[in-house]
């Protein structure tokens, strides 16, 4: 296992241009023996899943199309 500062600036919420509040944090980092992080990925798309989610939620095929062409989703 390994540790390491790191200090970060983020915005207080007052100003986020000009306020900034600074935090000092310790970071660990440790190895795991047979573990493989899985490879990253990239999330989905916007929309990627709403059949299945109108699916599972027993909307009609003609219900979500209503609801695109008025611009709701």
């Amino acid at each position: 296992m390994s540790a390491e500062v790191v200090k970060l600036e983020l915005p207080d919420g007052s100003d986020p241009l000009r306020s900034l509040a600074r935090l000092t944090v310790l970071r660990l980092t440790g190895e795991f023996s047979g573990y493989e992080p899985p490879a990253p990925r990239r999330g989905p798309a916007a929309g990627e899943h709403n059949a299945d989610f109108y699916a599972e939620l027993a909307i009609d095929e003609e219900e979500p199309a209503r609801l695109s062409q008025a611009g709701v989703v």
